[in-house]
């Protein structure tokens, strides 16, 4: 879990897995578990709409 005391209070982390394109580098960390992650650290409300289109 990560500490997000130094951040606004509705801030969250987002994290997205999948599968690579072929011929996508990866990192270390990818390679070990075949996957590409994307990480999104918002703070936008979550009555605004769906974290789909952020």
């Amino acid at each position: 879990m990560t500490d997000l005391a130094g951040y606004p209070a509705d801030t969250r982390i987002i994290v997205r897995r999948e599968r690579p394109h072929s011929g996508a580098q990866l990192s270390f960390f990818d390679q070990h578990e075949c996957m590409r992650h994307h990480v999104l650290l918002t703070d936008t409300p979550f009555n605004s709409g769906s974290a789909q289109l952020l």
